[in-house]
């Protein structure tokens, strides 16, 4: 709700909303007038702190004084909090350092400031050239950004085609069969993942940047709804990829913020915990009077996290188990996937097979893939052929690794990322 050219005093905004008041303003000492450029640097921190709190602006007022831009924002957000968030900014946004910030809020009826300001101003003359440097950085990040998103959620797109792809895929949908599934086939996978694979690039675009990772996970949790939404668009209502949307969303904005902080690969697992670290808390907030997720079920019924679970263990089975198993491995394309996805069945606990039938037919399909991977799997031909009769018989038995095959795509995803960034 921005109000333009509207110069509201920002202590009668708190007075009136009782909220915190958050404003923003070039630093600069002197007179002069601010020019075209220096207001277009408010207006991108502006549009930074619009997605950032996008659901607590209460109200905004934009105008210019002397023709220097100011705007304050009327927050829903406690002043602690959005202290650190403004201290972020300004310590790592490009041009976070050219901007000037207060808060202000009400304690005990009694207005309370927070003075983010500048100590050191310069001249506008000997600022001008300071702010052209710091922009012209601006915008080499913004094409950073944009060919660094693209690239990976090309891989990402690649990952997903890719894990379809798979034959024998043991129940899964592949190019030669449906699976154990009616409503949907190889080419309902591949509408799909064409959908949604600009969000997933939306989502490494928000990984790319200063922000904290509970700020990343929020805004791609955003994402994710809107993308949701295009899957279901593509598909004419079948849910094909929900769970990737979820995973690779996670793992492909965390490689953004690895990649933005100059990190190793190894930071990817790091970050990733440090994000979801609350994930589960949802699961204490389940209301059993209400209708619930299948998710939601599973964990009142039999304490069972899925795949939430596992990720904020770390996805351990991909970080320490089977991405180091298989880095050198003499298999390669479908062969390798193939095999990746038997170690995968033989340990996932995937929600997916609990969900058609129950724990005991988990328990049925980690043994029957240890069984093929003691034949050597993909590695011998007594392997392939037990791999073949085992798909036949989860096609007739309605079962579907679907979890796994999930973190195939992760895993396919990783390793391809791994070679070009790292």
């Amino acid at each position: 709700m921005s109000k333009m050219e509207t110069n509201q005093n920002e202590e009668i905004l708190v007075k009136k909303y009782k909220k915190s008041v958050l404003t923003l303003k070039i630093s600069y000492k002197g007179e002069q007038e601010c020019t075209y450029f220096e207001n277009e640097i408010v207006t991108i921190i502006e549009r930074e702190i619009d997605d950032l709190y996008e659901n607590y602006i209460i109200d905004k007022y934009s105008y210019n004084k002397e023709m220097s831009k100011n705007v304050k924002f009327v927050l829903d957000v406690i002043p602690g909090d959005l202290e650190v968030s403004m201290r972020s900014i300004k310590n790592n946004h490009i041009l976070g350092k050219c901007i000037d910030m207060d808060i202000l809020y009400l304690i005990d009826n009694e207005i309370e400031k927070i003075n983010l300001q500048n100590n050191d101003k310069c001249s506008m003359k000997e600022i001008n050239e300071y702010f052209r440097l710091l922009h012209n950085e601006y915008l080499k990040y913004i094409e950073t950004r944009e060919d660094i998103s693209y690239r990976i959620s090309q891989e990402a797109l690649n990952a997903m085609i890719s894990e379809v792809s798979a034959m024998p895929s043991f129940g899964l949908v592949s190019p030669a069969t449906m699976g154990s599934h009616k409503d949907m086939d190889y080419y309902t996978f591949l509408k799909s993942s064409f959908a949604i694979t600009p969000y997933i690039r939306e989502m490494i675009k928000v990984g790319y940047s200063y922000k904290r990772l509970e700020e990343i996970f929020k805004d791609i949790r955003k994402i994710g709804v809107e993308c949701e939404k295009e899957m279901f668009k593509a598909t004419e209502g079948v849910n094909t990829h929900k769970g990737m949307i979820f995973l690779m969303g996670i793992i492909s904005s965390v490689v953004g913020k690895v990649l933005y902080d100059n990190k190793t690969f190894e930071y990817i697992q790091e970050y990733m915990k440090e994000m979801v670290k609350d994930i589960l808390d949802d699961f204490k907030k389940i209301d059993t009077n209400k209708p619930m997720t299948h998710g939601e079920k599973l964990y009142i019924n039999d304490g069972f996290t899925g795949i939430r679970g596992e990720i904020k263990e770390g996805l351990t089975v991909v970080f320490n188990d089977v991405l180091p198993k298989y880095e050198l491995s003499v298999l390669k394309n479908n062969d390798l996937n193939v095999q990746i996805l038997l170690e995968l069945m033989s340990k996932v606990e995937d929600s997916t097979i609990v969900h058609r039938h129950d724990i005991n037919t988990l328990k049925n399909v980690k043994n029957d893939a240890k069984t093929i991977l003691s034949l050597g799997g993909m590695k011998t031909e007594e392997g392939k052929k037990e791999a073949f009769i085992l798909e036949k018989r989860y096609i007739e038995e309605y079962i579907s690794p679907g979890g796994s095959a999930d973190l195939l795509a992760i895993i396919i995803f990783l390793r391809k990322v791994k070679g070009m960034f790292f």
